[in-house]
């Protein structure tokens, strides 16, 4: 048995590849690492395609008529929510009033919302089970759509549009869902934040470093003027706010 080539393993791609790809990073401007031309959208994976087309096909055939809606009575699978988001993920607690808190909106209250649970395991199996059944005899249609769904995948990666040229590095980070700082140029950073952490983070006064405390001077910029506020006499050689001789005699207890 042929085992099939990957798409990046055909000559199609290989070609498109050398064609495309520039001798520079568009991100960080490196030119001396291995370039790759990496694609700004991913592929998407066979299971989700075929989900996608069953759904569409499944929501085509009930709006036409085709295939009756799935009617049962809903009343056997009702569930307590909350009563100010309508979540499912309330608490009971057996000793603090009022009974119930919710996880999510974290709104407490004495009596829950008995209301359908559209995702009770039961009932999804009654569902997925019925709507299977009847697509089953459109079977080939499906397959079909598919196969000409993965077709305009296939040429649409190929092709090599939506596609830019970054070095390895910025390659695996934007994989990864992390970008380059546009304000450093060194360090990447997830879509959350503007900056990466070394941007963000305030510097030392004295030698210009980050800071990882409230002061205003890095630890080993002030370490040699930190007095122990325990004792007030000895200099602290750790990140404590006691030296160690009171660490020893267990005046830090006092301390806190």
């Amino acid at each position: 048995m042929v085992k099939e080539k990957k798409l990046w393993e055909l000559p199609e791609w290989k070609a498109t590849r050398k064609r495309l790809l520039k001798k520079y990073c568009e991100q960080c401007g490196n030119t001396d690492k291995i370039m790759v031309l990496t694609h700004t959208r991913q592929f998407p994976k066979a299971r989700a395609v075929a989900r996608s087309i069953r759904n569409e096909l499944l929501n085509k055939y009930i709006s036409d008529g085709t295939i009756p809606q799935f009617e049962i009575d809903r009343d056997r699978f009702r569930s307590n929510q909350c009563t100010e988001c309508n979540s499912r993920s309330i608490r009971e607690r057996k000793i603090k009033r009022p009974r119930y808190s919710c996880n999510s909106c974290k709104f407490e209250f004495d009596t829950p919302n008995l209301a359908f649970d559209e995702f009770d395991p039961e009932y999804l199996k009654l569902l997925n089970n019925y709507y299977n059944d009847k697509l089953h005899k459109f079977r080939a249609e499906m397959d079909m759509a598919y196969n000409n769904r993965m077709d305009e995948l296939k040429q649409w990666y190929l092709s090599g549009e939506d596609t830019v040229t970054y070095c390895n590095s910025c390659s695996y980070n934007f994989k990864q869902g992390r970008t380059l700082c546009q304000n450093c140029k060194k360090h990447y950073h997830t879509k959350n934040y503007d900056k990466c952490f070394y941007c963000n983070s305030r510097p030392c006064e004295n030698c210009g470093k980050r800071v990882l405390n409230s002061m205003n001077s890095c630890y080993e910029c002030d370490k040699d003027e930190r007095i122990c506020v325990s004792c007030e006499s000895n200099k602290i050689t750790s990140e404590l706010n006691i030296c160690d001789e009171c660490v020893l005699q267990g005046k830090w207890v006092d301390s806190s």
